[in-house]
């Protein structure tokens, strides 16, 4: 049987992770992204060796390409149009996970109630030590304005409550 073939839109962290556990469980994996290299908020040489290691593991990368078009078929699979420069290319796969963009939930917390506002795209300035411009108001996860990941807002929950001495009622 031909194997599942799956395309990850996004070269940031969560989609070049997505990517490799695809490869690892035996998808073709078509990877896009719209930026001249992977994972762009760490340096170069951590992106040459993930694409390296990419290409051993046989995922399709195309870096400074986006998908212009995609097109469900008959058998249920999606043709992407994949445009770099003048060059188009299509790719038929079976699933898309789009990873690209992250947004912090922020929106509908009552934040400006207790006189802390946001930035931009819903973010919060925050010290090193994640407090916000209000005394004893914390920001962890997605919220403040540093590069993080999912999974760092549990420790930072923690360690935010260690500094702040807050104990729960």
């Amino acid at each position: 049987a031909q194997p599942k073939r799956s395309a990850v839109v996004g070269g940031g962290v969560g989609g070049s992770e997505v990517a490799c556990f695809f490869a690892a469980i035996g998808t073709q994996v078509t990877h896009i992204e719209m930026l001249p290299r992977l994972v762009m908020a760490e340096d170069e040489e951590i992106s040459a060796a993930l694409e390296r290691e990419m290409k051993k593991q046989k995922i399709a990368l195309h870096l400074g390409a986006k998908v212009e078009d995609r097109k469900n078929n008959a058998d249920g699979s999606i043709t992407l149009t994949i445009k770099k420069g003048d060059a188009v290319t299509t790719a038929v796969v079976d699933t898309v996970l789009v990873a690209t963009g992250r947004r912090p939930y922020s929106e509908g917390l009552g934040l400006n109630a207790v006189g802390l506002g946001v930035e931009g795209r819903g973010k919060n300035v925050v010290t090193e030590h994640l407090q916000t411009t209000v005394k004893k108001i914390y920001a962890t996860g997605d919220v403040p304005d540093i590069q993080t990941l999912a999974h760092f807002g549990s420790p930072q929950g923690t360690a935010t409550h260690d500094i702040s001495g807050w104990q729960p009622a």
